[in-house]
């Protein structure tokens, strides 16, 4: 199952956030990436991590000196249906310009998505996943440009988990979600692997898998 890690605005990171991240790269090695968002802005968006480059993603969130009040949002993925690559990692630009939603690095004004769950009437054959197509299915109908269309949409998610970033609404969150010492995640399956990543002992199983 994938998992998403959110730090809230109040929110400050701590050393545990950080390895909770490395260690969602465990249970999730089919690459992970992030959204920051500060108020008033647009959001930055970075993916194309694997589990090899856990410690770089780590890094590279450490490096954007996140404030007090800013959002940010780790998904790592174990892939439902599409290709094991970078097109299909979350988070998403939830848009209809290709170019852009594909781009493994940008900054938006256009609403974004990670998803933590699985999307049946989306999960089909062929190299896209079931969140991919369903954020094109967003993007075509505006269903994220107003809070009317998202109270919609948190009434057909069924299990699901949705976390959105809309830069003039802030943080979304549609399902059931748990609590690592005060941060929001879609689960916590990642927990056992948090020993490992604080002792910097190797983990074998998932770890550094090669995909075409």
């Amino acid at each position: 199952m994938c998992v998403i890690l959110i730090k809230q605005a109040g929110k400050l990171l701590t050393p545990h956030f950080y390895d909770m991240v490395k260690a969602s790269t465990i249970n999730n090695p089919h690459g992970s990436g992030f959204m920051w968002w500060q108020k008033d802005q647009g959001i930055y968006l970075s993916k194309g991590y694997w589990p090899a480059t856990r410690n770089a993603l780590a890094a590279d969130i450490e490096n954007l000196d996140i404030k007090l009040d800013d959002v940010l949002v780790v998904h790592s993925r174990i892939a439902t249906s599409g290709k094991k690559d970078v097109e299909n990692m979350h988070p998403f630009v939830v848009t209809e310009n290709k170019d852009e939603k594909n781009m493994e690095c940008t900054y938006t004004e256009e609403p974004c998505l990670a998803h933590n769950g699985v999307i049946s009437e989306f999960s089909k054959d062929g190299p896209h996943s079931d969140t991919y197509l369903f954020t094109s299915f967003l993007a075509k109908h505006k269903i994220l440009k107003s809070l009317k269309s998202i109270n919609w949409l948190s009434e057909h998610i069924g299990a699901n988990k949705l976390a959105i970033i809309n830069p003039k609404m802030g943080l979304i969150r549609l399902g059931k979600w748990e609590k690592d010492e005060g941060y929001w995640v879609s689960n916590t399956y990642y927990k056992w692997a948090i020993a490992s990543i604080k002792s910097n002992v190797p983990i074998n199983e998932l770890d550094y898998e090669t995909y075409d």
